[in-house]
């Protein structure tokens, strides 16, 4: 099971069209059969839509079927065959160093999330506080000053200068 939420709605079921398209290039990966639902509103969250694909694929070895859960973080997964999976010990230990690796990546970005919302949280309580403590400022009417502008001379010479 794959999921995509988002929105628009449209939006959300192309992505997700979009996202299940690519497992048909992953090199040993064969799609057997994908549906895809139509997206719908998440309840409580207004043109927020979330839309699922139920997508059956057989692959050549079960390091890529990890790959593929490391890649496409789907919702859910069910082996439907083998009956049973042995591991030798060389694949176990990269299958769980990966899983380490990622695991490790997601409490980094985890922690660095928290110390960024906790720094926000500080500054919009200063900027609260500091809001508290600043008076008002009173309204005063601003004159602004306009310059009329200037007249023009006229050029014409009086009779009076001519006749001299």
């Amino acid at each position: 099971m794959v999921e995509v939420a988002g929105r628009p709605a449209e939006h959300v079921k192309q992505g997700l069209i979009d996202h299940i398209g690519k497992f048909k290039i992953i090199k040993g990966v064969k799609v057997i059969s994908a549906t895809i639902s139509e997206a719908q509103e998440i309840e409580g969250h207004k043109e927020f839509f979330t839309c699922f694909s139920e997508v059956e694929v057989e692959t050549e070895s079960f390091e890529i079927l990890a790959d593929l859960i490391f890649d496409f973080m789907p919702s859910s997964v069910e082996i439907l065959e083998p009956g049973e999976i042995k591991l030798d010990v060389t694949t176990s230990t990269t299958l769980l160093n990966r899983l380490t690796g990622r695991l490790h990546r997601y409490d980094e970005i985890a922690k660095i999330a928290k110390l960024q919302n906790e720094q926000l949280v500080r500054k919009m309580q200063e900027m609260v506080q500091n809001s508290e403590n600043v008076k008002p400022v009173k309204k005063e009417k601003i004159k602004k000053s306009v310059k009329k502008p200037a007249k023009k001379k006229s050029m014409k010479k009086t009779d009076s200068k001519k006749k001299k």
